[in-house]
């Protein structure tokens, strides 16, 4: 195994530990925000302030999100305005005090400059900086490649990886200065650089007599070095983003951007994602957050992203707070020197952008680049006296946090994702993502968990994680008993306690705040309940299934019991055919029931991982 970043000092490490300490509780702020705080000690630090939305002009919506509409497309970036909802959103991203909008990643700017070049120009007289994406393997694969199950983890060398073979050279000398011919006034760069499972072609993979006697981390220098100068030759800045899609990408990511403060030039950034992985909600401080150094200035090239609202957080569906969440995640940025803060977002085509409880985190980011030491309570319930009025404010808080526990029991088990990026998953989706193996895990019949690496943390850091009950089915493995059932059951039957909790609390409010909100407010929690019993109801099945006890009595009256039912994540709990929001085959309660149906009659899933060991879930066979 290769050797881990140089050693870390103390202060780093605690600084990691206070995070696993913290609960992740939140994202963002309201439409309609109060004064600002006062201007916090540390805030001038945040030279960068980036919103990045999730938008996707070629698919006309939104990712993980049950908008039909795209906010961001060709046509509403070529013609942005005050009166679009296109130029509302970007009032609203400089009224919060962001000063760069980063457009999604592959984005065809060559095919659509005339509107690329537009919303530069409309973003610079709003005073944002604007950035594109480009991908690092384009020299090899083209700007256009699009990742399929073939590609996917597979890396693979070329020579066209390499910062130094001359076409790579020559190829980013002519792509930027063109990028800069079709939209002058350009900011510069949002990359992907290192994400061989779905980009496939990272630096260190690159071939050829010139990366002989090299390390991966020089290789990966070197290509930081080569796009920065040339988009330093028309003042553009280049953020690199390190994520690996894949737990066992982190070493990659200690390994090849570890040590970079003081190595690259000043107008090269690198992106690391606030948690382990990618976003998972309560998952362990990133690795490279406690290797990092920082200059004789206190500085270092590191930026933290986080996302509002979390694709693995209800999206836009069910409120999740996550201020101290972003409270510490912000404090630790300043604390390694990092010169600002990337928020990637996935807003609704209309304000106020998300769910309205999930206000408080949009809020609460702003108001923490402005002042980072400012309490989450405090927070908190400034922003819900300034949405609700000073009588409500405090029950308001109060629902929050019942909404919060409500879904981190929804969703999650022991701190395992039990959902497919919030929506609901189909059986062998849920089987693969709870049992393994989960492309590089082990399958083990009748155990659950995921006991997913921790090397690249020092041995202390890693023991803390791995003995932490917030997470403990991520890291370990245990067998499912129906002991451990009722354990799970227990989480579930807590969420759907908590949602009533939360409605009770709205209800004492009925007249005390606008009636449309309020209405607003109780729709939601109605419908989020309905999610919490087809979540109930799905981990029951999948449970027993497992443990061999389930009937068909028995999925007939859960059947029969969520008939007319209508959620929010799953709109409708008995929808055959479900709107497709990921990657995944789309899925409700419905389609879950007849996977499971299917399965019992004719097994297939056992088989299949044991001929397919890899993790990588194939189609089940034709019905008989």
């Amino acid at each position: 195994m290769k050797n881990l970043a140089p050693k870390i000092s103390l202060c780093l490490v605690c600084i990691g530990l206070l995070r696993l300490a913290q609960p992740a509780d939140a994202r963002a702020q309201s439409a309609n925000p109060p004064p600002a705080a006062s201007t916090g000690r540390g805030a001038a630090s945040l030279k960068w302030r980036i919103f990045e939305p999730w938008l996707d002009p070629a698919r006309n919506r939104g990712y993980w999100t049950h908008s039909d509409e795209n906010l961001l497309n060709w046509d509403t970036m070529l013609h942005a305005a005050p009166s679009t909802a296109l130029g509302q959103l970007i009032e609203q991203v400089r009224l919060w005090g962001y000063n760069v909008f980063s457009l999604p990643a592959r984005m065809d700017v060559d095919a659509h400059p005339d509107c690329v070049a537009a919303l530069c120009v409309y973003l610079k007289s709003r005073g944002l900086i604007m950035l594109i994406h480009r991908d690092w393997n384009e020299p090899s694969l083209g700007a256009g490649f699009k990742p399929s199950v073939d590609t996917d983890g597979l890396p693979r060398g070329s020579p066209l990886f390499s910062p130094y073979n001359p076409d790579v050279r020559a190829y980013w000398q002519k792509r930027i200065a063109r990028d800069y011919e079709l939209v002058p006034g350009l900011g510069g760069y949002r990359m992907d650089g290192g994400e061989y499972n779905h980009i496939n072609g990272a630096p260190w993979m690159g071939e050829g007599p010139e990366t002989q006697g090299k390390t991966g981390a020089e290789t990966v220098r070197d290509a930081l070095k080569l796009v920065a100068g040339e988009l330093g030759k028309h003042q553009g800045t280049l953020f690199w983003r390190d994520c690996e899609d894949d737990p066992w990408g982190s070493r990659d990511e200690v390994w090849y951007f570890n040590g970079m403060t003081g190595k690259i030039p000043a107008n090269a950034l690198i992106l690391i994602k606030d948690y382990y992985w990618d976003y998972q909600p309560d998952w362990p401080v990133h690795p490279l957050d406690l290797a990092i150094t920082k200059d004789a200035k206190g500085r270092s090239p590191y930026l933290t992203t986080i996302q509002l609202p979390g694709e693995y957080t209800g999206t836009n569906d069910f409120p999740w707070s996550q201020v101290e969440h972003i409270s510490q995640a912000l404090k630790t940025a300043l604390a390694t020197g990092q010169p600002g803060f990337w928020v990637a977002a996935l807003p609704l085509n209309h304000a106020p952008w998300d769910h309205p409880l999930n206000m408080v985190n949009w809020y609460a980011v702003a108001e923490l680049m402005k002042n980072p030491a400012a309490d989450p309570e405090e927070l908190k319930l400034a922003w819900a006296k300034s949405e609700y009025g000073d009588a409500a404010a405090a029950t308001i808080v109060e629902i929050l946090k019942q909404t919060t526990a409500a879904a981190r029991g929804m969703y999650t088990v022991d701190g395992l994702t039990n959902a497919c990026h919030s929506r609901f998953p189909g059986l062998a989706y849920l089987d693969s993502h709870m049992c393994g193996p989960m492309r590089q895990t082990r399958r083990m019949t009748g155990m659950i968990g995921m006991t997913l690496p921790l090397d690249m943390y020092p041995a202390e850091v890693a023991a803390e994680i791995r003995e932490n009950r917030g997470t403990w089915l991520v890291f370990n493995q245990v067998p499912i008993t129906p002991a451990f059932k009722a354990h799970a059951m227990a989480e579930k039957e807590g969420a759907i306690t908590s949602i009533r909790e939360a409605t009770a609390l709205l209800q004492s409010l009925h007249g005390k705040i606008d009636e449309a909100r309020y209405t607003e407010l109780l729709t939601g929690l109605q419908a989020n309940l309905n999610d919490t019993i087809a979540f109930r109801d799905m981990m029951e099945l999948f449970l027993d299934w497992k443990l061999g006890t389930v009937t068909e009595a028995q999925i007939a009256a859960i059947e029969a019991a969520a008939a007319g039912l209508k959620g929010a994540t799953v709109p409708w709990l008995l929808d055959p055919h479900p709107k497709k929001m990921t990657n995944a085959a789309a899925a409700s309660l419905k389609t879950f029931i007849e996977d499971l149906r299917r399965e019992l009659a004719h097994p297939w899933i056992e088989k299949y991982w044991r001929d397919n060991p890899t993790g990588v879930m194939g189609n089940p066979p034709p019905a008989k």
